[in-house]
């Protein structure tokens, strides 16, 4: 793996560490850690990251957006709004299924790292 891959692969590691500790915090303040248990939440969140990693895989050229700076903290920024409101229309259950979406990305991206090879690919198409 390059050294420009692996600079790629822990600048997005650190972006979805802080956007999970920011959405944990969030979490704790409103006494609803207990929301990371709910089997939907952990469902939608783990089928959301595989779903967007296996489009990105399938189509690439959805990820050359991605190597903009710009691109990196918008992201963050529209990850941990849309959450905030989302969890004040829907509830903790959504702030929930985006931690397992961020832990679900960042175990992918560990395995991506360790064997220079993404475990999805093979789910996303020829």
């Amino acid at each position: 793996m390059t050294d420009r891959r692996l600079r790629a692969h822990a600048r997005d590691g650190l972006l979805a560490l802080f956007a999970l500790a920011a959405l944990l915090a969030l979490l704790a303040r409103r006494s609803g850690l207990g929301a990371l248990a709910n089997p939907v939440a952990v469902l939608l969140g783990v089928a959301g990251a595989a779903l967007i990693e296996a489009a990105f895989l399938r189509y690439p050229e959805l990820g050359a957006a991605w190597d903009r700076p710009l691109v990196h903290v918008g992201g963050l920024v529209v990850l941990l709004a849309g959450a905030a409101a989302a969890y004040v229309v829907v509830g903790l259950a959504f702030v929930a299924a985006a931690c397992w979406g961020l832990a679900t990305f960042l175990l992918l991206l560990a395995a991506v790292a360790i064997t220079g090879r993404n475990p999805l690919a093979r789910l996303s198409g020829p």
